[in-house]
């Protein structure tokens, strides 16, 4: 069994360097998968789990805190069309409250459900409308 620190290699090309307790990825580390998307953070139980960020293939990132693998709690995530969305998170998706700011400049800060904006909010735009 893996147990402290080290380095695994899975049979698909991923790579995993970071602590283990009880042959599980636990603690911090640093997973590099094949598709060239890399977490960095908080394991738990082969999850990601606590504080950490995903870099993805496309050169957006996600920098927050995960629960059982999924993007949960506060969180800041930038896109690769320049939007960039800082709030909260719920199973994956914008949820409560948060503030984006898209790449044509304008900004909506408010609710969130689902992803979609939800509820009490405010839309800005670069003219000032």
């Amino acid at each position: 069994k893996r147990h402290g620190s080290g380095t695994y290699y899975h049979a698909n090309n991923d790579r995993y360097e970071g602590e283990f307790c009880d042959d599980m990825m636990q603690g911090r580390g640093e997973y590099h998968y094949a598709g060239h998307e890399v977490y960095s953070g908080e394991w738990e139980a082969n999850r990601r789990h606590g504080r950490g960020r995903l870099d993805y293939h496309d050169g957006s990132h996600y920098d927050g805190q995960w629960v059982e693998d999924s993007r949960h709690g506060q969180g800041c995530m930038k896109y690769a069309d320049g939007s960039e969305y800082s709030g909260g998170w719920a199973n994956d998706v914008r949820r409560g409250e948060g503030r984006i700011r898209y790449a044509d400049g304008s900004e909506y800060s408010g609710g969130w459900e689902a992803n979609l904006r939800c509820g009490q909010g405010e839309m800005k735009h670069p003219d000032g409308s």
